[in-house]
This record gives structure tokens, C-alpha cells and sequence, in this order.
């Protein structure tokens, strides 16, 4: 635990249902929570632990935030992630102005030879470089794909979408 003018930073590990009670919390980060343990001992589930600690704070500005890489299709982060609306990072084709998310499927290489790696646009064929991919991602937006419950947005965004990645790389 970490305690700084106007606030504290506090770190607690899945296993233990001693780090997860005791405290509230109106910012709650969970990462990797796929990797977390099934459950805290005889307490439960650490993920619904840690989020009753921000009841206090429920309708008072109160977020939770759960990051993960997901691990199997019915792991924690995709079971929260089905609950929300289910956003996905999209971009706009520059030839046709298809908008769409972008997918492995769409990438495209010479065999043996990932330098030549390209996004091919799944409406018009138009193919993509890693210079025009990179101007698709800064004018990319978040679109909700589903209603989802109220109050939970869920992302999904994979790494061809990512800046710290290449064509090449993925």
C-alpha cells in the first residue's frame, strides 16, 4: 500500500480473501483477472470480492475496471465481456469507407516472407500497408455491438489494432 496527498494505491493478490475485504474502494483496477485464482480461499470468487469493496461508492462515481488477455472462450474477462455492449475497436477503409473491426482474417502475406505482410479490405479487396494501417487506427472509433447490461462497457481489442505492434509482427 502506497498513501500519497489525496489518495492510496493499494495492491492485493487473488489468493488471499484477507488482501480483498476490510477497505473500501471507489477505483477498483483488476488486471489480468483470467490469471487470477478461482477463488480466495472458502470466501469465493476474488473478482466479486474486490467489486463489493466499492458498494460505499456505488452511484457516487464508483469504476471497476477488468483488463485481461483472454484465456479460453469461457474465461472471466469474455463471460464480463458478453455482458457489456460488447465494443469493438473499428477503422474506416480509405478506398470504400467500409467500416469494420480489424481481423486476422484480413491479414495477408507472401509465404515465408511476414515484410510482406498487408490488410486486405473485406469489402472492396483494396490492400493495405503498415503506413495505412497506422492512419486507419488514429481515426478508428469504439462501436457498441450489443445492449449489453446497463452500466457495463466492454472492449475487445486485438493486436493488429494495436500501435505497438506491426503487420509483420502479428
Amino acid at each position: 500500500s502506497k498513501t500519497f496527498p489525496g489518495g492510496q494505491l493499494s495492491f492485493a493478490g487473488s489468493y488471499q480473501p484477507s488482501d480483498l475485504n476490510a477497505r473500501s474502494v471507489r477505483y477498483l483496477f483488476l488486471d489480468e483477472v483470467d490469471r487470477f485464482s478461482p477463488t480466495a480461499g472458502t470466501e469465493g470468487d476474488p473478482v466479486q470480492l474486490a467489486i463489493k469493496r466499492t458498494t460505499l461508492f456505488a452511484g457516487k462515481g464508483r469504476k471497476v475496471i477488468l483488463v485481461s488477455t483472454p484465456t479460453r472462450r469461457g474465461s472471466r474477462i469474455n463471460q464480463w465481456f458478453l455482458k457489456g455492449d460488447r465494443r469493438e475497436f473499428c477503422v474506416i477503409c480509405p478506398d470504400c469507407k467500409h467500416v469494420a473491426s480489424l481481423e486476422f482474417e484480413s491479414l495477408k502475406w507472401d509465404r515465408g516472407n511476414p515484410a510482406s505482410a498487408f490488410l486486405r479490405c473485406d469489402e472492396c479487396g483494396a490492400v493495405h500497408d503498415e503506413a495505412c494501417r497506422r492512419k486507419m487506427i488514429a481515426g478508428g472509433e469504439w462501436i457498441a455491438t450489443a445492449s449489453g447490461e446497463p452500466g457495463i462497457r466492454s472492449f475487445h481489442l486485438g493486436e493488429l489494432a494495436s500501435e505497438f505492434s506491426t503487420l509483420d509482427r502479428v
